[in-house]
């Protein structure tokens, strides 16, 4: 073999090593199944969840826990919804791939599955946690009431894939929201302390009459309207609140209470603190113990209008 032909033979023979090479370099990921699942394997470890973790990168978060018994929100402290979180870990299980979309980073924003470490991303990172291991996904944009965009961190792919996963970055939308729900009924008498005006008491002798009726009524005056006295005694039914912080122990005492005596011995303060913007409730339920393991040491916030129907002055209850 002359010296010529066998560098000819050497350099088709480099030729097709460096071709090997690119291709092996500019292959696609594997193509994945329509319908396959995007979290794999979490399905079977619903149970195991431990955590779930929800960032943007604006610096919004929420961290939800589980405890012995229940699940918690961190940023509060308090008993998170579990039947919205039950839902999102349900949806996410049952994520499944739709279609395969960019694999190019430079478009990433466009389906809103950036990283969501940058200030301006929109994506939301939801990482379901495990003793074992964890799932990372990057939520993107909606693109139908059933679907929307998604993408695992270390994956180059993203997904249009259903169900649509919606998630909040607000901890208060994930507090279990129900307080109470007494029945009015069952109110035998109710003395209420209001911000202004004197102290007064309404009550009735027994649970067949449908109305309470105010004690020592002054002279002259008489109630606005047969039920104008049964406002408090309806707050507590089906009670819910806005948001919750922890009672400051160094506050001052809160002198705004309505302090409930059922027909079955059993009672309860609602006391009361509001300022331009918010208005708090703290509940004390001394015959009650897991009442007050629930609700001792928290203030929960509610609407003005629910508010104003625990503490109103006794002039609100009489006609003008």
């Amino acid at each position: 073999m002359t010296g010529k032909r066998l560098l000819l033979l050497l350099l088709a023979g480099l030729l097709l090593v460096g071709a090997a090479i690119w291709l092996s370099a500019s292959k696609p990921e594997p193509s994945v199944a329509i319908g396959a699942p995007v979290l794999p394997q979490l399905q079977a470890n619903l149970n195991a969840v431990t955590e779930v973790r929800l960032t943007k990168g604006d610096g919004s978060s929420v961290t939800l826990t589980r405890r012995a018994s229940d699940w918690q929100v961190a940023e509060r402290g308090f008993r998170a919804d579990s039947g919205r979180l039950r839902k999102l870990l349900l949806d996410l299980a049952a994520l499944e791939i739709r279609a395969e979309k960019t694999s190019d980073p430079a478009n990433y924003a466009r389906l809103g599955v950036e990283p969501a470490e940058g200030a301006t991303a929109t994506s939301v990172k939801i990482i379901v946690v495990t003793p074992e291991r964890e799932w990372p996904l990057l939520v993107g944009k909606q693109d139908s009431p059933r679907a929307g965009f998604v993408r695992v961190p270390e994956q180059q792919t993203s997904y249009l894939a259903e169900p649509l996963i919606t998630v909040d970055l607000d901890p208060k939308r994930w507090l279990d929201r129900k307080l109470l729900d007494i029945p009015g009924k069952t109110v035998r008498s109710i003395t209420v302390v209001p911000a202004e005006g004197p102290v007064y008491t309404v009550s009735r002798d027994t649970a067949a009459q449908s109305d309470l009726s105010l004690v020592d009524m002054p002279r002259g005056a008489s109630l606005a309207a047969p039920g104008a006295a049964n406002a408090a005694a309806d707050a507590l039914t089906d009670l819910t609140f806005d948001d919750v912080r922890r009672r400051d122990a160094n506050a001052n005492a809160v002198n705004t209470r309505a302090t409930y005596t059922y027909f079955d011995g059993a009672t309860l303060t609602v006391a009361g603190q509001r300022d331009a913007a918010h208005a708090y409730i703290s509940i004390v339920a001394a015959s009650d113990a897991t009442l007050s393991a629930a609700t001792n040491g928290w203030e929960f916030e509610i609407p003005s209008w629910k508010f104003e129907q625990f503490f109103k002055p006794r002039g609100d209850l009489l006609a003008k």
